[in-house]
C-alpha cells in the first residue's frame, strides 16, 4: 500500500494511508500551500490534484482517526536537523532508508531551496547516504529529471517557447535556474557509487547521442546542450556513445570537452568494442583541433590542437591484448 508524505508550511509530516489523508484536507481550504509526495513521483505536488485523481467515495471510507504514528514530524526548523521520525519501524537502519528514500527525489525539485534543503537533511541522516540500496533506488527518478533539463530547439511547440529557449542557451552565468537544476541533479548522482552502470543510465544513452548533434544555430549559437551531453556520457560509459563521440570531435566547439568524454567510455567499455572501430581509433594520424575565443569584445577565433595521443594508445593496447596488430 502506498505511503503518503505532506509538506505544509516548511513541515515534513507522514507516512499517511491515502484514505487518512484524504479525510484530512477534505475542507479545501485546508489545502492552501499543502504539497504530498509518494514513492516514485519526483517531486511534492499540489495535493489539489490528489482530490482530482480519486473519488469522493474514497475519502469516507470508514477509518479510524489519525493516529499518532502517521502524525509524526519528520522534520521542523525548531526540531534537531538530524530529523525526529517517530513512526513504527523496526530499528535506525530502517528508519533511515525511509528518509532516504523520501529526501533522494527532492533532490531534483525545480525550487533550490528545496533541493539544498534535502541535501542537508541527507547529509544529517547518513552522511555516505549515496551508498545506500535507497538511494540507488531514487536514481532513475534522478536521470529522468536530469534528462528533462534537455528540452531542445525541436520539443519548443511555440514561438514563445523558441524564442525563450535560446535566450536560456545563451545564458552563460553559472547560475541560471536550468545550469543550477542540471549541476545540482549532476552533483546528486555522482554521491551514488556507479550510478552510469545503472540500466536506468544505460537507457538515458540513446536520448544523449542525437544531443551531440544539437543545431548551434538554434541554441543561439551555443554549445551548451552539446557538452553537457558528453559530460554525462563519460559517466555513463555506454559503447554506443563511442562513434558518435569520435564523429563529433571533428566539431572545433565541442573537440575539448568530447576528447576528454571519449577518454573515459573508452576506459570503460574498450573490451566491448568492435576490432573496426578500435582500428578506427587507433589509425587517426592526426589531432584534432578547438576553437579559442580571445577575451576582448573583438571575440577573435583561433584553433587549437587537442592531442589525441592518448585515445590512439589505449585503443591499441586493447588489439593488442585481444592479439591483434595494432
Amino acid at each position: 500500500m502506498d505511503k503518503y508524505y505532506i509538506y505544509e508550511e516548511s513541515h515534513h509530516t507522514g507516512p499517511y494511508k491515502l484514505n487518512e489523508l484524504l479525510r484530512r484536507y477534505r475542507d479545501e481550504r485546508s489545502r492552501l500551500k499543502v504539497k504530498y509526495w509518494k514513492e516514485g513521483m519526483a517531486a511534492y505536488t499540489d495535493i489539489n490534484e490528489l482530490y482530482k485523481e480519486h473519488p469522493t467515495s474514497e475519502q469516507d471510507d470508514d477509518q479510524n482517526d489519525l493516529s499518532a504514528e502517521t502524525s509524526a514530524t519528520l522534520y521542523s526548523p525548531s526540531a534537531p536537523t538530524s530529523g525526529t521520525i517517530e513512526f513504527d519501524a523496526n530499528g535506525k537502519a530502517a528508519r533511515n532508508a525511509i528518509k532516504i528514500k523520501m529526501f533522494v527525489p527532492l533532490l531534483a525539485n525545480e525550487d533550490s531551496m528545496v533541493r539544498h534543503r534535502a541535501a542537508e537533511m541527507l547529509n544529517d541522516i547518513d552522511p555516505d547516504w549515496g551508498k545506500t540500496e535507497s538511494a540507488r533506488d531514487g536514481v532513475p527518478t534522478l536521470i529522468g529529471a536530469l534528462l528533462s533539463t534537455f528540452k531542445t530547439y525541436d520539443q519548443c511547440e511555440t514561438e514563445h517557447q523558441r524564442k525563450t529557449y535560446k535566450q536560456q542557451q545563451l545564458s552563460y552565468h553559472p547560475w541560471d535556474q536550468q545550469s543550477m537544476l542540471y549541476e545540482d541533479i549532476l552533483k546528486a548522482l555522482d554521491k551514488i557509487p556507479d550510478w552510469g552502470a545503472m540500466a536506468a543510465a544505460r537507457n538515458a544513452t540513446p536520448r544523449l547521442i542525437p544531443l551531440l548533434g544539437e543545431s548551434r544555430t538554434r541554441q543561439g549559437g551555443t554549445t551548451k546542450t552539446q557538452k553537457r551531453a558528453a559530460e554525462i556520457l563519460a559517466r555513463v560509459g555506454d559503447a554506443r556513445a563511442v562513434e558518435p563521440l569520435i564523429s563529433a570531435l571533428a566539431d572545433a566547439e565541442i573537440a575539448k570537452e568530447v576528447a576528454s568524454s571519449l577518454w573515459k567510455v573508452l576506459n570503460a567499455a574498450a573490451g566491448t568494442l568492435t576490432v573496426e572501430v578500435l582500428e578506427s581509433i587507433a589509425k587517426r594520424t592526426h589531432n584534432v583541433v578547438r576553437a579559442q575565443y580571445s577575451v576582448d569584445c573583438s571575440r577573435t577565433r583561433s584553433l587549437e590542437p587537442v592531442d589525441c595521443s592518448h585515445l590512439r594508445q589505449l585503443a591499441r593496447q586493447e588489439l593488442i591484448r585481444r592479439g591483434l596488430k595494432a
